[in-house]
């Protein structure tokens, strides 16, 4: 799809051409979101005041998907939420603080996929190892019994 039918479709064609150069490794994606924001100035303004149409979501989701593909080394995140704030009318903290948001979700995930795979290997070593008694094994590591019970038949 040509440029000029992606900025047909007004608004969306910021989304689109993100999608679009994303995967082109000569194109910078904060160039071509500065180009779009431009572009759309007055229509993002007109968007925006209007309640039915696209609600805050799409610039956040916009951020969060310019930050995750574009080149660091040249801009980086506060760049990419001080434009969008602009164009948006938002204020740049509420770009930042809801990626710290999603981070900080990711971190909590992965500490808990974490404990839980050491939990599965503490079970392992306590019951086919040590041979401890199961409702023991149960209280140390907080696997469930049906849990714990897998670990012992396979």
């Amino acid at each position: 799809m040509s440029d000029q039918e992606i900025e047909a479709s007004g608004i969306l064609s910021v989304m689109e051409k993100m999608l679009k150069y994303s995967r082109d490794k000569n194109t910078d994606l904060y160039d071509v979101l500065l180009y779009e924001t431009h572009r759309l100035g007055e229509q993002i303004k007109k968007i925006l005041s209007d309640p039915t149409s696209f609600g805050p979501d799409y610039w956040i989701c916009l951020y969060l998907y310019i930050t995750e593909f574009i080149d660091q080394k040249k801009h980086n995140s506060l760049e990419v939420a001080t434009l969008l704030a602009k164009a948006s009318n938002k204020k740049i903290s509420e770009f930042m603080s809801i990626a710290e948001q999603l981070r900080q979700e990711g971190r909590q995930e992965g500490r808990q996929e974490g404990r839980q795979s050491r939990n599965i290997e503490l079970a392992k070593c306590m019951l086919l190892e040590l041979n401890m008694p199961i409702d023991q094994v149960q209280r140390i590591t907080e696997l469930s019994i049906q849990e714990l019970k897998n670990i012992l038949e396979s």
